[in-house]
């Protein structure tokens, strides 16, 4: 069962994942790329805070402030804003192929910037 339960999440995740493109090609028209990235980013981390709330996890926001804006901009803030910049002026196709290689791009800064040790899993994990 709980196999299953797994599979459900990741292939809802997926889904998710993947409209990212089209949704944001078509918010972008109409509304600001700033505002879009914005919205994405108070709509997530809301869910993400009543996620924690409800399973009981205590936020350590104040005290980790710092940490929390540094890693939100560099991973969410600035990506984001990037793509909904740039879905202004590319297909959905294109932006949805390169909101692909996010994972990749992350795994390559943090061996060749940061030095850090990547296991086989984490390669595998993003071909």
């Amino acid at each position: 069962m709980n196999k299953n339960r797994n599979l459900f999440v990741l292939i809802a995740l997926g889904i998710m994942w993947s409209s990212f493109s089209v949704f944001t090609k078509v918010s972008a028209e109409v509304f600001s790329p700033y505002f879009v990235a914005f919205a994405r980013l108070f709509l997530g981390g809301a869910l993400l805070y009543l996620v924690a709330l409800f399973s009981k996890k205590k936020v350590f926001v104040v005290k980790n402030f710092k940490h929390y804006a540094i890693v939100g901009f560099f991973n969410s803030a600035m990506p984001f804003t990037l793509f909904a910049v740039a879905a202004k002026q590319l297909d959905s196709g294109i932006v949805a192929i390169l909101d692909g290689t996010v994972p990749m791009f992350e795994v390559l800064i943090s061996i060749l910037i940061l030095k850090k040790h990547v296991g086989k899993n984490a390669i595998f994990g993003v071909c």
